[in-house]
């Protein structure tokens, strides 16, 4: 009976059994008994810090200042001797009759020379009215003037020639154009003068005339 229970298909031997139990139970002591590996972790060594001086870069040279060459002295230009003009001696004489004695200083003996005074200067005579035409010199009243009943004044410059006629008339003043107008006609159409001269000579002149415009009382 057991030899049947024993040669059946799939049936568990049990010699295989315990031979399993038997490893099983070595692999499971030699687990045990196996001593853990302990493995020792150092602590951190602590980082000592020093601190080391550094030394200081040595200061910078100075600069030493360059020192300054003086120019090269220009040589001075060669100036030539100044000509110092000396005026001769100029004689001053006075009217009169002159004598310049030509001797020898201190002698009272010698001879002169007489300078002839200078010839004085031509005369001026300045021109004036010539009294045949003194009646003319006075203008015709202006109507627009004389209907207003209104008097003035003329001064002018007029320019007398060689022959004793007006040649030119320059207004200085006066009242109205209508009076300088009619003493400008009248002075050129109608003035006449004897002529300025000079030693002698007539010459032209300028003169200052002044002309009065006044309205008669009835």
């Amino acid at each position: 009976m057991y030899a049947e229970r024993n040669d059946r298909p799939g049936a568990i031997k049990p010699g295989s059994l315990a031979m399993a139990m038997a490893i099983n139970a070595g692999v499971l002591s030699a687990v045990l008994l196996a001593a853990p590996e302990i493995i020792k972790i150092k602590p951190p060594v602590p980082i000592e810090i020093i601190n080391i001086p550094i030394e200081p870069p040595p200061p910078p040279e100075p600069v030493q200042p360059r020192a300054k060459t003086d120019p090269a002295p220009q040589p001075k230009p060669i100036l030539p001797d100044p000509i110092i003009k000396i005026d001769r001696p100029v004689d001053v004489t006075f009217p009169g009759t002159t004598i310049i004695p030509t001797g020898p200083t201190g002698t009272s003996e010698g001879t002169g020379v007489i300078i002839d005074p200078p010839a004085p200067p031509p005369v001026l005579i300045e021109p004036s009215i010539d009294d045949r035409y003194r009646s003319s010199f006075q203008p015709a009243y202006p109507p627009a003037e004389q209907r207003a009943e209104r008097s003035g004044f003329v001064v002018v410059r007029v320019l007398i020639g060689i022959d004793g006629r007006v040649s030119a008339v320059e207004r200085v003043s006066a009242t109205s154009d209508d009076f300088f107008e009619t003493t400008r006609r009248t002075a050129l159409g109608k003035w006449r003068f004897k002529p300025a001269t000079r030693g002698g000579a007539p010459v032209e002149r300028w003169r200052v005339m002044r002309v009065t415009f006044q309205i008669e009382e009835a």
